[in-house]
């Protein structure tokens, strides 16, 4: 019972890690995307381009 017990826990913490690790993934994939996004807003707005791209927010939803 007592092995059981501690091998439940211990599978518990690695779980506990790992949605962590996914947590931080998908926040930095989303930085990455967000910020390519801002960049090629600015570059069209800068020569005067329109720039129609949906946010990524909108874009994934898609």
């Amino acid at each position: 019972m007592v092995i059981a017990r501690r091998l439940e826990e211990g599978l518990e913490r690695v779980r506990r890690q790992r949605r962590q690790e996914g947590v931080a993934e998908g926040l930095a994939k989303a930085n990455r995307a967000w910020r390519a996004w801002l960049e090629r807003r600015a570059e069209a707005e800068a020569e005067g381009r329109p720039f129609t791209e949906p946010p990524p927010d909108e874009a994934d939803a898609e």
